[in-house]
């Protein structure tokens, strides 16, 4: 036990950007953080890896083929991190992204279709989507089994927010007919709530912030005006059962 605790007292005090490739053991320390979901440590972990792939292609010889099989796993795995990093609204993982994208570094069939999704998503989307994950976490502990609807319903009964939101709740369970819902399908159901509302609305959701402004303005203008912060905010005040 005073081993666990004096190794996660390692973790926090340790500066991630002095977290170096040539160091492993400060790779796992920032590793472990990174899958526990921290933004920050996604982020510094992408760029690492992405060092690492860079350095060895230096070093490696043409004919190495093991080598490069390995560089390209490397490198793949930092693109993943990257995009986690991205899907929270990093800019920097974004803009790291892009040159991946542009290089060909890490970027495969398989996940070339979402890089350029993060690459094109606004942040407001990006804020609203995580938002929407942690909503439906809320609404159903079980992770691994579909809502269904009477359940779906139950649930947001619990919510005690403004009727804009009650509104976009009730019409996402909606739109699934009467079938179970699923995460995917409900972050889909929310996302398409917000971005049908026309053009302009989507103009206003370029806007969407976390300023100050959003605690002063009415709940309805809260979700017209900042969509993701609002979608987080619900997630964050939804009852919670254990």
């Amino acid at each position: 036990k005073n081993l666990e605790m004096e190794t996660e007292k390692k973790i926090e005090p340790v500066p991630v950007s002095d977290a170096g490739a040539a160091n492993p053991k400060f790779t796992e320390l920032i590793r472990r953080q990174a899958q526990s979901g921290s933004l920050e440590h996604q982020l510094i972990l992408g760029k690492e890896l992405l060092t690492d792939y860079e350095n060895r292609s230096l070093r490696r010889s043409e004919d190495d083929a093991a080598g490069k099989a390995a560089d390209a796993a490397l490198a793949s795995e930092a693109v993943a991190w990257l995009v986690k990093a991205s899907m929270k609204g990093n800019d920097e993982a974004t803009e790291l992204l892009k040159k991946c994208l542009a290089n060909g570094t890490g970027v495969t069939p398989s996940n070339e279709d979402k890089v350029k999704q993060c690459i094109d998503m606004p942040n407001w989307e990006k804020s609203a989507r995580q938002g929407a994950h942690n909503l439906y976490r809320k609404l159903n502990p079980l992770k691994d089994v579909p809502l269904t609807k009477e359940e779906y319903y139950n649930q947001i009964k619990q919510f005690t927010g403004s009727s804009a939101e009650m509104k976009l709740l009730e019409r996402a369970g909606k739109s699934t007919g009467d079938t179970d819902m699923t995460e995917d399908q409900f972050v889909e159901q929310i996302i398409g709530k917000l971005k049908g509302k026309g053009a302009i609305f989507t103009a206003l959701l370029k806007n969407d912030t976390e300023g100050q402004e959003w605690q002063q303005i009415p709940w309805y203008k809260k979700l017209l005006y900042y969509p993701g912060k609002t979608v987080s905010f619900i997630a964050d005040h939804m009852v919670e059962y254990g």
